[in-house]
Formats: structure tokens, sequence, C-alpha cells
């Protein structure tokens, strides 16, 4: 099977990229990221018998863990037009941590002090 014969979504909103590796740009959100290979390609390939689903909680409460070491606040998330707002301010979160919550789908947000996920905040 050929590069252009397997499906790729973007990395950051897990959407389908109908044209990478041309174009690295995400559908959804603009951003350039890297191509991953659809759920049953990375299933087929991969070695561990953990699932796409199954990555999915781990990430967001790895990323609410990390999160949490910022504060506690009594709303801490919003979410409307696909986005998962976490009301943290990313100017308090050390860039390593910033490093991580990116890795996990949390970028933060412009013009708010917060941070969003577009992986996150649609199914």
């Amino acid at each position: 099977m050929s590069l252009t014969d397997k499906k790729y979504y973007s990395n950051c909103c897990w959407v389908y990229m109908p044209h990478f590796p041309d174009s690295d740009i995400c559908p959804r959100c603009g951003e350039h990221c890297e191509g991953e290979l659809d759920k049953e390609e990375i299933e087929e390939s991969s070695t561990s018998t953990s699932s796409l689903d199954e990555e999915g909680f781990d990430l967001l409460i790895e990323a609410f863990q990390i999160f949490r070491k910022y504060g506690n606040p009594y709303s801490p998330t919003h979410c409307e037009h696909d986005l998962l707002r976490v009301m943290i301010d990313p100017e308090i979160v050390s860039e390593e941590d910033k490093k991580k919550l990116e890795g996990r789908g949390f970028r933060p947000y412009e013009g708010e002090p917060c941070f969003g996920s577009y992986r996150f905040g649609s199914a």
C-alpha cells in the first residue's frame, strides 16, 4: 500500500487530511501538523493492544492532571464550536508543561487566557 492509498488524520484535531502529504494543513484548525494513519492502520501495525479510543481518556486525564497543578477553577472547562477550552491561563504554565499539553491535544488559545483543544471538543 502506498502513502497515497492510506487515510491520514491531523494529530491536532483528528480530522481526515485528504491532501496529505502534499498539504500538511489541518482542515479544521488550519495549523501545520503531522498526518497520522487512520485507526485501523495504527491497530494493524501496532504491537500494543491499546486502541485510539482507549488512549483518548488517558490523554485527557493526563492533560487535566497537568492543568490541576496550576489551579482548580469552579468551572474549569467551556465547550462550543468544536473547541474545548480549559480555563487555565497559559502565562502561568511552564514551557515544559505546555509541550506536554500540546502532545495531549491542548494549545494556548489565541485571544483568551485559556487552552483549547479541537480534538476533545468535537466527536
